[in-house]
C-alpha cells in the first residue's frame, strides 16, 4: 500500500474542498491545480495575464515552502491558460521566474476556467526526502 502525506499549508481559501493542495508521495510532491487567488479570501488577484502569472507562481513557492521545497525543484508543469492567445506573454511571464536551466518540463493548453481567472498550474516537484 502506497503511504501519501497531506501538505498542511493553512491556506484559508483552500478549506471545504474536496481535495488536497499538495501530497507528498515518496521523493515527489504533487501540487494542485493553483490560481492567482488571495490566500484568505480566495479573491482573483490580477488582471492581466502576467499579473496572474507572478502571483500564481508566488502561491505555489508559498505551498512548497511548507515541504521545505522550492520552485527549483520544479520537474513537470501542466498549464491551463483560459484564452490560448495569451500564451505569447504567459511565456515571457513564466521565463522570468524560471531563469535558471534546467527549466521544468511544461504542457500549456486552452482550458475553459473560472471567471476572472486567466490562468491555473499544476506541477510536479521532485525533493528527496
Amino acid at each position: 500500500m502506497a503511504h501519501f502525506e497531506e501538505i498542511h499549508t493553512s491556506n484559508a481559501s483552500h478549506e471545504g474542498w474536496p481535495y488536497s493542495e499538495a501530497v507528498r508521495a515518496g521523493d515527489f510532491i504533487f501540487v494542485a491545480g493553483v490560481a492567482a487567488e488571495d490566500e484568505t479570501t480566495g479573491q482573483i488577484i490580477g488582471a492581466t495575464i502576467v499579473e496572474q502569472t507572478h502571483k500564481t507562481f508566488h502561491r505555489i513557492a508559498g505551498i512548497l515552502r511548507h515541504a521545505d521545497a522550492d520552485l527549483r525543484d520544479i520537474c513537470r508543469l501542466s498549464v491551463h491558460l483560459n484564452n490560448i492567445e495569451d500564451f505569447g506573454e504567459f511565456s515571457a511571464a513564466y521565463a522570468e521566474i524560471f531563469h535558471w536551466t534546467p527549466k521544468p518540463t511544461r504542457i500549456t493548453r486552452g482550458s475553459a476556467l473560472a471567471p476572472g481567472l486567466l490562468l491555473e498550474v499544476e506541477c510536479t516537484v521532485y525533493k528527496p526526502k
